[in-house]
C-alpha cells in the first residue's frame, strides 16, 4: 500500500483542516461585505429614485 496524502493519513487530515479552517471566515466575511454592499447600494437607488421623482413632480407643476 502507498503512503500518499489520502484522508487515512495524518497530513492530508491536517491540510484538509486547515484548508476549511481558513476558508470558512473567508466565505463568511466575503457573504457579509456583499449584503452589506447590496443594502447600501438599495438604499442609494432608493434615494436617487426618490430625489428624481421630486424633482420631475416639481418639473411638471411648473408646466401646469
Amino acid at each position: 500500500m502507498k503512503k500518499g496524502m489520502g484522508l487515512s493519513s495524518v497530513k492530508g487530515k491536517l491540510i484538509i483542516s486547515m484548508v476549511l479552517i481558513a476558508a470558512i471566515p473567508l466565505a463568511l466575511a466575503t457573504f457579509n461585505s456583499y449584503m452589506k454592499f447590496s443594502k447600501n447600494a438599495k438604499d442609494e437607488a432608493q434615494i436617487t429614485l426618490n430625489w428624481s421623482a421630486w424633482y420631475i413632480e416639481g418639473e411638471i407643476n411648473d408646466v401646469f
